[in-house]
């Protein structure tokens, strides 16, 4: 009769899993923290001994035999098992038709990645073999992000084809984090929260860029990919070797600008993932778990700093907050003399890809291929990824911002980069050509009093150029309303996410009955971009002629305010509600 588990150890949490623990209890919907790893597979795999070597796997490492929950006593905490069940699953679509064989792996791998974990129920990881074709093949490894950050796949992949590759030969363990924990403790918290008071001193207000959005429409993330190319990549490269700067510091100030341009301020924060490995611990670089920490990065950009002075100074200040950049992300918004918020975008650098060529396999099996897919909750993040051309992977959530869009910010910060790499150092901000070809020939004209014809855009597209263009200019003035095209677009963005969220398209016709002012404006932008048509009703018709209106028209739902409801006859349409824009930018 086997042993029943017991409790191996109990440990704290790192600040990012009660972030995570917190967010896992009060969301009910899609889990953006599943992240998913596909590693393709070509010769002869043994099914049987890949499961032993996933099993000895979990079985030397302790932080893949833990769970996450909340004790009365001692509050949220980690438990480590002496043992947890091997997860594994194997899929035959060899029987499938050649063209639906892709197809069908897809499907699969969809579906487990939206399939949730129970974060108090271990392992919060498992394994999925497809076989593909008679030497080709897939393997799925899915885990919660709350168990394991970027920096520990690799290790984890090494790990597990070591353990194929040794068949059965028993492998050294791997190492609790408890000398990561002793650290964590010993840090001094009143000089952490002191450097942190400091950076964030005479900060306004944080710096959103969906500031109005619900979380409950976030929707299955987005992602938009595009590459610097190489020769912007290796000159950029070389600037910040000759200024003793990393890439990383460079993409952070490319991202500070685009937002500063986004925002119209010249005072921005954003996030940033930090490795969370301090060189004190010993072997903290080969451990697995949840090290990493999201910090605010802020930038002042005035006019008259130098690129090289905006690089270096943001070098300078990151490194100086390293020695506290284990204080978790409330204590430090805690700090901030700010309302709300500090940041809904995040910057991650990643710099430890699996690389496929060193792992340790058997001969006649090789590795074709390894990506992985590790979405966030943010509205809008950039993960950069170093390379002989720079990869920018832009997430967004699509009941925020729609694909184009996002697509256009993409080619924006591409630019940005392009510009500091082929910038002089001593050369001022305020004197950056930050404009593309188009945005300039375009200023040009305006500026020498030409007429600019509108084309032949469709009103949402030409709506979303606006604010790719001029993000921080006052787009709607509605008394002592003023809002600028980049706040606006995310309202517009907002009540487009709800109409899609109730399934309105092409095709579709939605009354729009409210008073006069913004919210009509945005519902009728937002109509327009989901591709369906509006009918105005004006809330002060007599209730005969908006029945008479809503009888003819027969729409698929009603936005309307709560101002306005009480005017609608009753006929079995949906009154959805708009938000309250009329106060989002007093």
């Amino acid at each position: 009769m086997k042993e029943r588990p017991t409790v191996e150890d109990i440990l704290p949490m790192t600040p990012l899993q009660e972030g995570l623990l917190f967010h896992a209890n009060y969301d009910d919907g899609p889990d953006v923290y599943v992240v998913q790893t596909t590693v393709d597979l070509e010769g002869p795999v043994r099914p049987e001994r890949l499961r032993d070597a996933v099993a000895r796997l979990l079985a030397g490492q302790p932080a893949l035999r833990a769970s996450f929950r909340v004790l009365e006593r001692r509050g949220a905490v980690q438990v480590v098992q002496s043992a947890v069940r091997t997860p594994w699953q194997e899929v035959d679509l060899t029987a499938e038709p050649p063209d639906r064989v892709s197809v069908a792996a897809t499907e699969v791998a969809t579906a487990e990645r939206a399939r949730r974990f129970a974060l108090d129920r271990a392992p919060l990881i498992r394994f999925t073999l497809l076989r593909l074709a008679e030497a080709r093949w897939r393997l799925l490894v899915i885990h919660h992000h709350i168990l394991l950050d970027g920096w520990s796949m690799p290790l984890l992949m090494h790990e597990l084809f070591r353990h194929y590759a040794a068949d059965g030969v028993s492998l050294p363990p791997g190492t609790s984090p408890k000398n990561y924990f002793a650290w964590l403790a010993s840090r001094d918290g009143d000089q952490a929260r002191a450097a942190w008071r400091d950076e964030l001193a005479g900060l306004e207000s944080g710096t959103m860029v969906a500031e109005h959005a619900r979380l409950e429409h976030g929707g299955v993330p987005g992602e938009v990919v595009t590459r610097l190319p190489e020769p912007a990549t290796a000159a950029l490269a070389a600037g910040c070797r000759q200024l003793g700067v990393t890439l990383n510091t460079a993409v952070q100030a490319a991202w500070a600008l685009l937002l500063a341009e986004w925002t119209g301020r010249d005072d921005v924060v954003f996030g940033a993932v930090v490795a969370g490995r301090p060189p004190e611990v010993p072997g903290i670089g080969a451990q697995l778990g949840l090290f990493v920490n999201t910090l605010p990065v802020r930038l002042t950009l005035p006019p008259a700093q130098t690129v090289g002075d905006l690089l270096a100074g943001l070098q300078e200040r990151q490194s100086r907050l390293t020695a506290h950049q284990h204080l978790g992300l409330t204590d430090i918004r805690q700090l901030a003399r700010v309302d709300g918020d500090l940041f809904d975008t995040v910057v991650v650098f990643e710099n430890y890809p699996v690389d496929a060529a060193t792992l340790d396999l058997p001969d006649g099996l090789r590795v074709a291929d390894v990506s992985g897919r590790s979405p966030m909750h943010y509205p809008l993040s950039l993960i950069a990824e170093p390379g002989r051309e720079l990869t920018l992977r832009l997430g967004y959530r699509p009941g925020l911002f729609g694909q184009e869009r996002v697509t256009r910010l993409a080619d924006r910060l591409t630019h940005l980069l392009s510009v500091l790499a082929g910038a002089n150092p001593a050369a001022p901000l305020g004197r950056l050509d930050l404009l593309g070809p188009e945005e300039r020939d375009r200023a040009l004209a305006v500026a020498s009093g030409q007429v600019v014809t509108a084309g032949s855009r469709p009103v949402p597209e030409a709506f979303a150029h606006q604010v790719a263009i001029r993000p921080g200019e006052i787009a709607v003035v509605s008394g002592d309303v003023h809002l600028t095209y980049a706040e606006f677009g995310s309202l517009v963005d907002e009540v487009a996410g709800t109409l899609r969220e109730h399934g309105v398209g092409p095709e579709d016709l939605v009354a729009i009955c409210a008073e006069r002012g913004p919210e009509v404006v945005a519902a009728m932008l937002a109509v327009l971009q989901v591709g369906a048509a509006y009918l105005p009703l004006d809330p002060r018709y007599p209730e005969d002629r908006l029945g008479y209106l809503l009888a003819d028209g027969r729409p698929v739902m009603i936005l309307t305010t709560d101002a306005a409801r009480g005017r609608l006859p009753e006929d079995g349409t949906p009154r959805v509600p708009l938000p309250a824009l009329a106060t989002a930018g007093a």
